[in-house]
């Protein structure tokens, strides 16, 4: 009867490498087949995919969008973890923006790598400087800020490039124009996370 009753938790590093691998399996699908179906619309008279891609493709474009999305709103503007939430009043106005500036993209960056799966990018520094009794300083992006970087970086040329296509040619394949237009959607919505709009 107790056995019934017990519940099976997934431990939190499981869930976290499971997120990681499926994020990286859309973000490497997506760059296949999005990216592949941009380069051939350049390079081709007039590309054929068939209607799998085509739904592939809608679906990963929502999804990276999504991923996106979620991982800038999910960016924290007061976490004990970033450094850029002691940092010092600035006299001067224009370095104080150039911070502001670059504390939101790290935030939203380490937002959008909590939701792939990536540990917190500076939750290793921040319990060592608490441990040490020194300031919590990060001088520039760690690692797991790289990785989400280059996932944005991925959604956005491969988005770019579909819609560029779809505006400057004549004729492009459905894969290509619907891609484009998910991706304007999903951009605007990030953009929205992103500066933290409501």
């Amino acid at each position: 009867m107790e056995n019934a009753k017990r519940k099976y938790v997934i431990p939190d590093h499981i869930k976290g490498m499971l997120t990681l691998v499926m994020a990286i399996v859309t973000a490497v699908l997506y760059a296949i087949i999005l990216g592949g179906a941009a380069i051939r619309t350049l390079l081709e008279a007039d590309p054929v995919f068939s209607d799998n891609a085509v739904r592939a493709a809608s679906l990963l474009s929502g999804l990276v969008g999504s991923i996106v999305t979620a991982g800038f709103a999910s960016s924290r503007p007061a976490e004990p973890d970033d450094p850029d939430d002691d940092m010092p009043i600035v006299e001067n106005p224009a370095v104080m923006v150039s911070r502001q500036s670059s504390g939101r993209l790290r935030r939203n960056l380490a937002g959008l790598a909590r939701v792939i799966g990536l540990p917190s990018p500076w939750g290793v520094q921040a319990r060592a400087a608490a441990a040490d009794g020194g300031p919590i300083t990060v001088g520039g992006l760690t690692g797991t800020v790289w990785v989400a970087l280059l996932y944005f970086a991925e959604y956005s040329v491969v988005g770019l490039a579909s819609l560029l296509l779809s505006a400057f040619l004549p004729a492009v394949p459905d894969l290509v124009s619907s891609s484009a237009w998910v991706w304007l959607g999903t951009i605007v919505t990030s953009s929205y996370s992103f500066f933290g709009l409501d």
